[in-house]
């Protein structure tokens, strides 16, 4: 096998595996503020030297060979941003090849393995990204904190504080536990938390939902059905397809029952769409990408060769 390093980068964190001769090997490190953002290609850049350099002794990794695959936040949004990456990470790391497209593309790639459907990445935000047999895509939601990620765990962490503020005892205490007793000035303070640092509630409240609570329980509920609308919504666009594979992946799906009942009822009433499992994850779809250039997501990949 010749040497290839694979990189998930998203906003919180930045994984990476290299595949090669010598096994597999794997490093984090922290993630960019996405393509799309004011110095985004050069904080992506620095990101992924980090990561990769935990590969070995800091500067002593050779790059010189190895071919690099990269899913990026704001990829999609910012192409000309990740055609520059692409380029940048032959120039300036020295690698012999750089692919670079949307860390959403490579969550789908992995997890439908290269196949057209429809995968929800449901974890501290939300989005659906549909992609036929065309290579055409549609997106559904991915909007951010506030403007959107509806279902997604930094949505359900501001619902819980929005409910603890509007009297909830039982979410009055998860915001306690999770945040602090200054808990309110955060829920009210003009500088919001993090959706990540709101997504960390996510746990306690599957908890209180799994031993009964109803507001907890009707708060899942809710996330669960605005993740099924975003997977249906997304799905009519691949209607080139009879039946359309729908993959639901992140650490929101992760919570159970109710959430996982709730969204596999709403998809299973839904004529025309099958819920399946997912075949790997984003460093598979990496993988997938360094290997192949037949598959209908490559309108949305930036390859540069040295």
């Amino acid at each position: 096998m010749s040497e290839r390093t694979l990189v998930d980068l998203g906003k919180t964190n930045c994984l990476v595996r290299g595949d090669g001769r010598g096994g597999a090997r794997r490093a984090a490190a922290s993630g960019a503020p996405g393509l799309a953002t004011g110095g985004g290609v050069d904080a992506a850049l620095d990101r992924i030297r980090r990561a990769t350099d935990g590969f070995g002794r800091p500067g002593t990794v050779s790059r010189r060979g190895t071919v690099i695959g990269v899913g990026a936040a704001g990829a999609i949004a910012a192409p000309d941003a990740a055609g520059e990456l692409a380029r940048r990470l032959v120039a300036e790391q020295g690698y012999a090849e750089a692919i670079v497209t949307s860390d959403v593309i490579i969550a789908h790639l992995g997890a439908l393995s290269g196949r057209p459907g429809v995968v929800v990445i449901a974890g501290t935000g939300a989005v659906a990204l549909a992609v036929n047999a065309a290579g055409v895509i549609s997106i559904v939601d991915g909007a951010g904190p506030g403007a959107g990620d509806v279902g997604g765990g930094g949505w359900i962490g501001a619902e819980a504080l929005r409910l603890a503020l509007a009297g909830s005892g039982s979410m009055a205490t998860v915001a306690g536990e999770m945040l602090g007793a200054d808990w309110r000035r955060i829920a009210t303070g003009d500088d919001a938390e993090p959706a990540h640092v709101l997504g960390g509630l996510v746990p306690r409240i599957g908890a209180l939902a799994r031993s009964g609570d109803q507001t907890a329980y009707g708060l899942l509920v809710r996330s669960a059905r605005a993740i099924a609308s975003s997977a249906l919504q997304a799905a009519q666009a691949t209607r080139d397809q009879d039946v359309v594979d729908i993959c639901v992946v992140g650490g929101v799906q992760r919570l159970g029952a109710p959430w996982t009942t709730v969204l596999t009822d709403r998809l299973d009433a839904a004529d025309g769409v099958r819920l399946c499992d997912p075949a790997g994850d984003a460093l598979d779809g990496a993988a997938m990408l360094v290997e192949r250039t037949d598959l209908p997501h490559e309108r949305q990949v930036h390859r540069h060769a040295g």
